[in-house]
């Protein structure tokens, strides 16, 4: 419970090499967070008995979730958008979504996405200022965080900020080499309008749970877009980014195998993670 309010997260699961980073940051955050959800979006059976492990370990924090729908291969956003549909309303309680390979979060980043949902009641979604997601990449770089060129568009799929995976070793450098210098405060920015209804990535977020009956009634198969895009247009609440709140997403697709393989970015937020508890 926090501040009267349940918080429950949800995860994506189906990638346990990011999954076994981000379950360390939740596990620590254990009392702040009352349940973390993982959504089961995998057939492959060494990550579902990765994901029941984690059940088993702590079953009165971790739970396995099972969409209705039958799994068919289809793309993660896509398969994910069916979850949404089990809610049920619930006044009382914050919603807090990360991808799962959100793979490091500042010590104060989860509270402070909580303050700042429960301060600004009006938006629909609260996003975390996230490293590496596209349009606080933009942000980062005209605060300085970033180097100045390229230009990273203001834009969720824009080919520098989203497709390179150059531009996702630099954000990880910098964050890196902030964190070592004790200075993660240059990503940090005042709250971030989404003023025009633009298209965000959702890799950290919260949202109220007396709004799942909206989320139920407007889901599309594409659950990025209806978060981001869709509902909140429909209901005339626009989103906002809480620049306090610090956490870092590892990799867009088009970014993931050279980040892997010819960087090795994974290896770094391994040994800056939470030990287990």
């Amino acid at each position: 419970m926090y501040q009267g309010y349940r918080v429950v997260a949800v995860t994506g699961f189906g990638r346990r090499r990011y999954t076994d980073i981000l379950v360390l940051y939740t596990q620590k955050l254990r009392g702040l967070i009352d349940e973390h959800q993982l959504w089961r979006n995998t057939e492959n059976q060494v990550d579902v008995e990765t994901l029941q492990s984690y059940v088993r370990q702590a079953p009165n924090f971790f739970r396995e979730v099972v969409a209705d729908a039958p799994f068919d291969g289809s793309f993660l956003g896509n398969r994910l958008a069916e979850f949404y549909r089990n809610f049920q309303d619930d006044n009382d309680t914050i919603y807090l979504r990360f991808d799962d390979d959100i793979v490091w979060m500042a010590d104060n980043a989860v509270q402070q996405l909580l303050d700042f949902r429960i301060q600004n009641p009006n938006y629909f979604l609260i996003y975390a200022n996230t490293v590496n997601n596209s349009l606080c990449s933009h942000l980062h770089q005209r605060i300085g965080a970033l180097p100045p060129a390229p230009f990273l568009e203001y834009q969720c799929m824009g080919p520098t900020s989203w497709k390179r995976w150059e531009t996702a070793a630099t954000c990880h450098q910098a964050l890196t080499e902030a964190i070592e210098a004790g200075n993660t405060a240059r990503f940090l920015f005042p709250e971030w309008r989404l003023l025009e209804y633009e298209r965000c990535s959702i890799n950290c977020i919260a949202w109220w749970g007396r709004d799942n009956a909206l989320i139920r009634q407007h889901m599309t198969h594409d659950e990025e877009y209806s978060l981001s895009c869709g509902i909140p247009r429909q209901c005339g609440r626009t989103n906002c980014i809480a620049g306090e709140a610090l956490v870092a997403h590892f990799a867009y697709h088009p970014q993931r195998d050279a980040l892997e393989k010819q960087a090795d970015w994974l290896t770094p937020y391994r040994n800056l993670s939470p030990s287990p508890r």
